[in-house]
């Protein structure tokens, strides 16, 4: 098992006297394998989960409410699971399978400077992989082999506020984002 947190709020200031925004990185992975049955069934198990939030993204526009100055945090989360077994059958004969899934999501994507927070997006993507072999010996010279695999991957990009969008050149961009509410789906097999 593993454990990192990195958060720059603890460093010292830059270099050259400026002020340095926070940014912080937890990464936690963990690994379990070996025999289920000794000679007979093995296996593994993994997991892992990686948090950044970068420096944070400023916003300084002119809206009709009078100026705007935020600083919004773009949190990025990615995680892993996969599992896999391999079981000998004989002496001749073996049966293998995984799973894998993996998971990432990005929040407040496509603000800053003038762009206000409402027209953000959050963009999630998943991935699927999952497979089984087997394999037997039919002759010293001769092997027979089976597989079967199955993998899905989807991405969805969606509005925090969906409408009509606003903007007034050299002020801000508000309001929603109609157009982008978007999803892809793809299952290779």
């Amino acid at each position: 098992a593993e454990f990192d947190l990195r958060d720059e709020a603890l460093n010292s200031s830059s270099p050259n006297g400026g002020w340095k925004q926070p940014s912080q990185v937890w990464y936690t992975h963990g690994n379990l394998e070996g025999p289920v049955l000794t000679n007979r069934l093995s296996g593994s198990f993994a997991a892992q989960r990686l948090t950044t939030e970068p420096h944070p993204i400023a916003i300084s526009a002119r809206t009709l409410a009078g100026p705007v100055f935020l600083s919004l945090p773009t949190t990025y989360t990615d995680q892993t699971l996969s599992a896999r077994l391999h079981s000998v059958l004989s002496a001749k004969h073996t049966i293998s399978g995984h799973v894998w899934r993996e998971s990432e999501i990005r929040r407040n994507q496509g603000v800053g400077d003038l762009t206000l927070p409402e027209r953000a997006t959050t963009n999630t993507a998943r991935a699927w992989d999952t497979g089984l072999r087997e394999t037997t010996q039919l002759t010293p010279s001769v092997v027979h082999e089976l597989r079967v695999r199955f993998q899905r991957d989807t991405s969805r990009k969606s509005p925090v506020s969906e409408g009509p969008s606003l903007t007034v050149l050299g002020a801000f961009n508000g309001g929603g984002r109609s157009e982008e509410h978007t999803s892809e789906l793809q299952s290779p097999y």
